[in-house]
């Protein structure tokens, strides 16, 4: 089955080497560099699609009470993806395309089901 989010991804591809990135950084233990990445994502979807922030926050808070994010090197913001500056449709369907591949990538298929399920009424067309 084929979820909303990962049609967003299919939709609205965007060049990801991010994971890579933290890989091949200071951040070596593989709980650490998901920890990463789930805070890379709040951090995204900060920036750039405030209206999911707190469905992923809650969620992440829920899987990982104890550590659901860790700080990074400042490096990796050379890595991070670069969205439109005007918020639309199209911009938080790129935004969430993304969260949908970078945290599949990253392992965490868990958080991304229940982050998509949380949105399931929230969505944009």
């Amino acid at each position: 089955m084929v979820t909303t989010l990962a049609t967003f991804a299919q939709q609205f591809p965007v060049e990801n080497t991010l994971w890579a990135a933290i890989q091949a950084s200071s951040h070596t233990e593989p709980e650490e560099q998901r920890a990463v990445a789930r805070a890379i994502v709040k951090d995204i979807l900060s920036s750039n699609a405030k209206h999911y922030l707190n469905a992923y926050y809650h969620e992440a808070q829920q899987q990982y009470p104890g550590r659901p994010f860790a700080a990074y090197n400042i490096s990796l913001f050379n890595s991070m993806p670069q969205f439109a500056k005007r918020a639309s449709k199209k911009r938080a369907k790129t935004v969430l395309g993304w969260v949908h591949s970078f945290l599949s990538e990253a392992g965490e298929t868990e958080l991304l089901e229940a982050f998509e399920a949380a949105l399931s009424n929230q969505l944009p067309n």
